[in-house]
């Protein structure tokens, strides 16, 4: 068997194989009567030359994953994927512009002010900019807030109404909208579906091009585009040499001008929304078509066992949803992408203070995982919603 650089790759030594060498040279150097059983002096050695040895295998094997996009991770990713300027998205904080009623004449520096949400103490949020009333009458301010910890930390709407720290002259906090949430810092899984993303959109005419450029577009939460290089219709009704666009969010023009804009001459678009009307740089109109994704609702029914730190079950419901439509998430569910109960199930264990969960896919309502599937097909031109309404949890204290 060949070691080190192979045209298979790199093939590290095991500490079996290295000490197997060494014995190896000191019986053809040294005689073959030479004891190297493990419990002699000379084994003994054997073993610790043998087990040094094998660190610079394992570090030749690190450094060869660090120049492979599909193997790097932590900061040799951070260092590949720099070259060609795909950077890791760090870790963002909650955000939520919050009411607060102050006295008359106060003054209450940044940072100074934490309240947290209602029901959930450790949802702790502190005002990022100063809270002011000059005024001679108290006087409701509107000012920043951000979590104090980092990630999606839930704050719905009047829910961000205690005040933790007693400030004279801060009298009450409530906030009108939810909170924006924070994130944590991208996974390695993540980030390399990012890179293949960013890199695809530089390759205007494809496929992935069309996608890439599409899924930046503001607004835009899905996208698929199906191709047909053929001459015949295909058995989904795609016309011979033609692209079909399936978007979800997004403005519509803007939709069609990309595609117009990505294209390849003489391929036709297809679709079931109303055509765009395109103006080419020759001053010619023509129609550009897509389609919108058919929606199907997914009932999730999952069963958690909790410990003290759980956050509840809202915000548990509330990151099921999140996952699966941030495009930065492994568990997010793009047009025609099949939901699986294990994507939800990893969601789940992100969550503070969950330590197990079991769940359970429908199309139908259900609150029992053992009622559901483990997973649930969704076709080309089909979009997996998952809303915090049609979640079930059933909650477990450890």
């Amino acid at each position: 068997m060949s070691f080190g650089l192979t045209p298979d790759g790199f093939v590290p030594k095991s500490l079996e194989d290295v000490l197997n060498d060494v014995v190896t040279r000191q019986r053809a150097d040294l005689g073959p009567d030479i004891d190297t059983s493990p419990f002699s002096v000379l084994g003994q050695l054997n073993g610790v030359f043998a087990s040094k040895l094998v660190e610079l295998w394992e570090a030749g094997q690190e450094l060869y994953d660090a120049l492979d996009p599909d193997m790097a991770s932590g900061v040799q990713q951070d260092a590949l994927y720099s070259l060609t300027n795909t950077l890791r998205h760090d870790a963002k904080k909650s955000t939520v512009t919050a009411t607060v009623n102050l006295s008359a004449a106060t003054t209450i520096a940044a940072g100074d002010a934490v309240a947290s949400v209602q029901g959930n103490p450790v949802a702790r949020f502190v005002n990022v900019e100063p809270m002011l009333n000059p005024t001679g009458a108290p006087a409701n301010v509107s000012v920043l807030f951000e979590s104090e910890e980092v990630g999606p930390v839930v704050a719905n709407a009047t829910t961000l109404n205690v005040i933790e720290t007693f400030i004279a002259g801060w009298n009450s906090i409530t906030n009108a909208e939810d909170a924006a949430l924070g994130s944590f810092v991208e996974t390695d899984a993540a980030y390399r579906l990012r890179r293949l993303s960013e890199l695809a959109a530089a390759g205007g005419g494809t496929v992935n091009g069309i996608r890439a450029d599409l899924s930046r577009l503001p607004d835009v939460v899905a996208v698929a585009v199906l191709e047909n290089v053929t001459d015949v219709t295909t058995a989904d009704g795609l016309p011979p040499h033609s692209i079909e666009a399936i978007v979800r969010g997004g403005d519509a023009q803007a939709i069609g001008e990309s595609i117009a804009t990505n294209k390849v001459g003489g391929i036709q678009t297809h679709g079931t929304e109303p055509p765009v009307t395109v103006v080419d740089q020759q001053g010619e109109s023509y129609p550009i078509y897509f389609s919108r994704p058919d929606e199907v609702t997914v009932f999730v029914a999952i069963d958690v066992v909790t410990s003290a730190e759980y956050v509840g079950d809202e915000a548990l419901a509330l990151a099921l949803q999140a996952a699966t439509t941030n495009k930065l998430d492994p568990a997010y569910l793009d047009v025609g992408t099949d939901v699986y109960s294990g994507q939800m199930v990893r969601v789940a264990l992100r969550v503070p203070g969950v330590l197990n969960a079991s769940v359970g896919l429908s199309t139908t309502a259900i609150s029992d995982p053992d009622a559901g599937e483990p997973s649930i097909a969704i076709a080309s031109r089909q979009l997996a919603i998952v809303l915090p309404d049609n979640i079930a949890v059933a909650e477990f204290p450890s």
